[in-house]
């Protein structure tokens, strides 16, 4: 059975998520940058590198599949959420 998680946003290093899960939103909520995916709790938990990249930011190839975009700072800071769904072992 499938179900909808919340995963703190690193602003780098990989999230820890069971296999399969699949990105749905990226926002704040109380301060934090947080990432909602639809997971299979079964599954074990694997690590997904991510990458939060600045706006202007030059970014190597490839940076995994763009999630979303969220902004820290009442707005000033904003990022964009890549994930590299190519899990690695936990």
């Amino acid at each position: 059975m499938r179900t909808v998680w919340k995963f703190n946003i690193p602003l780098e290093g990989s999230i820890a998520m069971p296999d399969g899960a699949q990105p749905l939103a990226v926002q704040v909520q109380d301060g934090a940058p947080c990432l909602w995916a639809m997971v299979d709790p079964s599954q074990p938990s694997v690590l997904y590198p991510i990458h939060v990249m600045d706006t202007g930011q030059r970014m190597a190839e490839p940076v995994g599949r763009y999630v979303g975009t969220f902004q820290l700072a009442g707005g000033s800071l904003v990022f964009h959420l890549f994930i590299e769904m190519e899990a690695q072992d936990a």
